[in-house]
């Protein structure tokens, strides 16, 4: 009728991984982690701003598992020193980003069965060819806005520089229409800015009441897309 607790034996200690030659792989895939875990939150920055609410838990745990993946792409460093910056200089690094959703429920591909083609280093944004579908409008929805923008990253201190081209209103009641290119003035050379640029675009829906246009903040009215990717 006693209760024994027994203390199992083993196990790691950060003094043991440390420094114990046969848990050297433990050791390599903790500082990746803790490498990724800072790029996490730095990419982060910028797209958790176009949402009213936090970003759902599993939308961090999909992003961090996509960003252990690209850093896998880096074969120039060793494994424990490996970084998400030299993953994203490969064509699958890049794709694995772009193709990540960061608002599952409102996919901006489905809105315009397509993405729009990113060119001069991410200074234009063209939705040539693509039609925005009013099918996938909500039915509260009369508007929906598109916004292009660009945001450059200084991996070495964790800050990030933006720029956004005007914004464009849609009206559901003249659609279809053929979006203008998006264009960006002020862009700096790539290389000052710590070598990585990625390119979004954010799609809010919105609804015409009385006189004021309403952002809708509901599930599935909001979209963010990576649509493109340029390292050095």
């Amino acid at each position: 009728g006693e209760t024994f607790v027994k203390e199992s034996k083993g196990g790691h200690t950060s003094e043991s991984i440390r420094n114990d030659p046969n848990k050297i792989k433990i050791k390599e895939s903790n500082e990746d982690f803790g490498s990724v875990a800072k790029v996490k939150n730095l990419l982060l920055l910028k797209v958790r701003q176009q949402f009213p609410a936090k970003l759902p838990r599993a939308v961090h745990s999909s992003f961090f598992t996509v960003l252990r993946l690209i850093t896998a792409e880096d074969v120039v460093n060793k494994a424990g020193s490996r970084l998400v910056s030299m993953g994203l200089k490969t064509e699958k690094g890049k794709r694995l980003l772009m193709d990540f959703l960061f608002s599952p429920e409102m996919g901006v591909y489905s809105l315009f069965h397509g993405l729009p083609q990113v060119s001069f280093v991410g200074a234009t944004c063209s939705f040539a060819g693509l039609t925005l579908d009013t099918s996938v409008f909500p039915a509260e929805a009369t508007h929906v806005r598109v916004h292009y923008f660009v945001v450059d990253y200084h991996m070495e201190d964790g800050s990030f520089v933006a720029y956004s081209a005007e914004q464009v209103l849609l009206d559901k009641g003249d659609l279809p229409v053929v979006l203008p290119d998006f264009e960006l003035d002020g862009l700096v050379d790539l290389g000052v800015n710590g070598g990585l640029r990625v390119a979004y675009v954010h799609v809010q829906f919105c609804k015409w009441y009385e006189g004021v246009l309403f952002d809708l903040k509901t599930k599935g009215m909001i979209g963010v897309r990576c649509v493109g990717v340029f390292t050095l």
